[in-house]
């Protein structure tokens, strides 16, 4: 069955990938799930798996790329999914399927698409085995350095390094150094010295005359580098006293050293390289004169400042990068003066003349905004992560383009989605009441009267979902108080697309609509406005609506009769009685479509089923005309009322007293009165509707009075056997007397 589901995925319809790709991650790629990694492995074969690759590389993919690369990276990095080996488990170690996921990562096109180049960097992250497999088929010609993807693919390779760095574990024991030919010190040479790039590669990459292509294989050179030293570092704090362990752990050393001698440039190449950067520091020197005793801004130096007085040359735009490099470098650092000098700078520079040629070069150069995660990760839990969402904030607020706007948005959702810890901070830290904040969700309406999304609305809806997903009781009572988010979100969900739509009202129901979740009624009452409800409304009325339609139904009604929602009263509730909103849900009522859409009068009877106060509010205000019972829509609104009177009494409960019978002006005997004999139709209208030749309006109008007939039976029947309780009671039978 699942088999036939998933392994068809790749020609369903946007809305069926993310029902189907949700409820897998919410409902079996959780530890809560118990199923174990040998069946989780089974619903991820090649097939599938190659389906959810061109899903999430699709262009302009939207919510189902980004669920399927979600579902992707918990498929292939989480061991408890079955595919990632965990040889270190206990008690049972888990072999995974190494050939199925070396097999995926081929068919990525990780230097086109950012999804595949992040799900490829996530499986190689600390895993130097996956690494080097990787490398040494990679699937890219670096031969010609003049081919215009010679620097995406020198680019991948760097990042690739350096995934396989980030929170490598050597397992390395003191009493017991591995031999060279040990697999895992061959994995991690391997990932040092890539076979691809060789030494010949790398000399005419450092000596090609383009900047870009030389910062590419310079870089790459660099992050070898930088494995090469934490690689080596640990082998010499593994140094023991014992002078024969000693000699092994140098040996081993020695052997990796004499390894990667082969990566290393050519001297001269070297010496050419150096060369020409020192040149161009004279030239830049010379560019930037400034005064003896006074040092030049950082505004200046990028030529940003107001008052600039920079004599010479105007700056050439290699600077910016340079700069650039230097702030994302600082904010990167573990000094917390540096830290926020580097933010304040940054800060200072978007609000100047030329930020948003500032953003353009970074989003250009790094889309994901990869230094504000790394930066993110760095800080956490320390004073300097309110400098780095300083940033964020600044780049979001900063008007120049939707695309920065974008990249800030997917940064902040990606690192509230990695778990409920850094989803606390990020609600702690980030200010909501940001101006540009609500601007980021709404519709422009173009000329022609229609509307469009607004830019950065998908991305505004990920990141506020991305809060409920994580779905942390204490963290989901706390941002939803953030009206202006989740507002944004909801209002205009009527104007979203249907795959949109199901994102958010599935991610809604499971999250929060649920007890679960602890969210007070009140906070919930306020994600269902006036205007939500209405868009919700519209959206089940759709013609063909599909699962947006029925999924907006479903929120409906749980909405509008679930008292712990807020909405629906409940004054019996203890010891806290739920007020509710009468006057909301009445609104509510009168706007359904009752007699012509499905959904809207299954919602309307689910409101007033066994609550006469909602039945007679409706009837008094009955919004359809049953004075001609010749228009073809009488009929319709004749059965609605019998299946409005029906509805009321099903599972309707007479809270009389026996000792304290209710008055005939008691509100509640009035609401059951009015649901008896409700005013729209009168004796005259009943009389015509029993005398109509057409069978069917007699069929109509009789069923009604059948229904009204059967509720005062039920009326009446509770009302006599109060009687008899009553009459017992103050006259009970003597044990000698005659028994009832």
């Amino acid at each position: 069955m699942y088999s036939g589901v998933l392994r068809g995925i790749g020609s369903d319809d946007d809305e069926t990938v993310v029902y189907v790709l949700s409820t897998l991650r919410d409902m079996i790629l959780i530890p809560e799930s118990l199923v174990p990694p040998s069946l989780r492995s089974v619903l991820f074969g090649s097939v599938t798996l190659e389906q959810l690759v061109n899903i999430s590389g699709r262009e302009d993919g939207g919510v189902a790329a980004e669920v399927a690369h979600g579902v992707l990276v918990i498929a292939c990095t989480d061991p408890s999914n079955g595919l990632m080996p965990d040889l270190n488990r206990q008690p049972n170690p888990l072999k995974g399927n190494l050939k199925r996921l070396l097999d995926l990562m081929k068919k990525l096109k990780a230097t086109e698409v950012d999804y595949h180049r992040d799900l490829l960097l996530a499986i190689v992250k600390g895993r130097p085995l996956f690494g080097s497999a990787f490398m040494d088929e990679f699937p890219y010609n670096v031969e010609d350095n003049a081919s215009p993807n010679w620097f995406f693919a020198v680019s991948l390779a760097g990042n690739l390094v350096l995934s396989v760095g980030s929170g490598l574990s050597f397992d390395f024991k003191p009493e017991d150094p591995p031999s060279f030919s040990n697999p895992d010190v061959q994995s991690l040479t391997k990932c040092i010295c890539p076979r691809p790039f060789t030494r010949a590669i790398v000399n005419k990459g450092l000596l090609h005359t383009n900047s870009l292509m030389k910062h590419g294989i310079l870089r790459l050179v660099l992050e070898e580098l930088k494995l090469l030293d934490s690689l080596t570092t640990t082998i010499e704090s593994n140094y023991c006293s014992s002078d024969h362990m000693r000699c092994k752990w140098l040996s081993l050393k020695q052997d990796i050293h004499n390894e990667v001698r082969i990566l290393l440039p050519d001297t001269q190449v070297l010496l050419s390289l150096l060369s020409s950067l020192s040149t161009h520091s004279k030239s830049l020197e010379s560019s930037l004169k400034r005064t003896a005793d006074s040092e030049i801004s950082l505004e200046q130096a990028m030529g940003y400042g107001d008052d600039s007085e920079v004599e010479g040359e105007e700056l050439p735009k290699l600077s910016h990068e340079v700069k650039l490099k230097e702030l994302l470098r600082n904010l990167n650092s573990a000094k917390i003066k540096l830290c926020s000098n580097a933010s304040k700078d940054f800060i200072k520079l978007l609000r100047g003349r030329a930020g948003g040629e500032l953003l353009r070069l970074y989003v250009q150069n790094s889309s994901k905004l990869t230094e504000l995660d790394q930066a993110w990760n760095l800080q956490l839990g320390k004073p300097g992560l309110s400098y780095v969402l300083k940033v964020i904030s600044a780049i979001l607020s900063h008007p120049d383009g939707a695309k920065r706007q974008n990249a800030a948005l997917l940064l902040l959702a990606s690192v509230v989605r990695r778990g409920s810890g850094l989803a606390s901070d990020v609600a702690k830290s980030f200010d909501f009441k940001l101006s540009i904040f609500p601007k980021l969700a709404e519709y422009k309406a173009k000329r022609i009267g229609t509307t469009r999304k607004h830019p950065t609305r998908q991305a505004f809806v990920g990141l506020a979902m991305s809060f409920l997903e994580v779905g942390k009781p204490g963290l989901l009572r706390w941002v939803l108080q953030q009206k202006e988010m989740y507002s944004g979100v909801l209002r205009g969900i009527g104007s979203d697309d249907d795959e949109t739509v199901v994102y958010v009202l599935s991610t809604l129901r499971d999250m929060i609509l649920i007890p679960e979740s602890l969210v007070p009624p009140s906070l919930r009452s306020v994600l269902f406005g006036s205007v939500t409800l209405e868009q919700l409304v519209n959206i089940s009325g759709r013609e063909d609506g599909g699962v947006a339609a029925e999924l907006a139904h479903g929120v409906l009604v749980i909405a509008c009769t679930d008292p712990s929602i807020g909405l629906m009263p409940d004054l019996n509730r203890q010891p806290n009685p739920l007020k509710g909103n009468l006057k909301r849900l009445l609104d509510l009522m009168k706007k359904l479509k009752a007699t012509e859409v499905d959904y809207h009068r299954d919602l309307l009877l689910a409101i007033v089923k066994g609550r006469p106060l909602f039945g007679s509010a409706f009837m008094d205000e009955f919004p359809y005309n049953v004075e001609d019972n010749a228009s073809p829509n009488w009929f319709f609104a004749v059965s609605l009322a019998g299946n409005l009177v029906l509805s009321v009494g099903s599972g309707l409960s007479f809270d009389f007293k026996p000792e304290d019978p209710p008055s005939f002006s008691n509100p509640d005997v009035q609401s059951l009165i009015k649901c008896i004999c409700p005013r729209p139709f009168t004796r005259a209208i009943v009389n015509k509707g029993l005398l109509h030749t057409n069978s069917l309006m007699k069929h109509g109008i009789l069923r009604l009075v059948l229904e009204e007939l059967k509720l005062l039976d039920s009326l009446t029947t509770t009302i006599e056997s109060s009687v008899v309780f009553t009459f017992f009671s103050e006259y009970p039978f003597q044990e000698s007397g005659v028994k009832p």
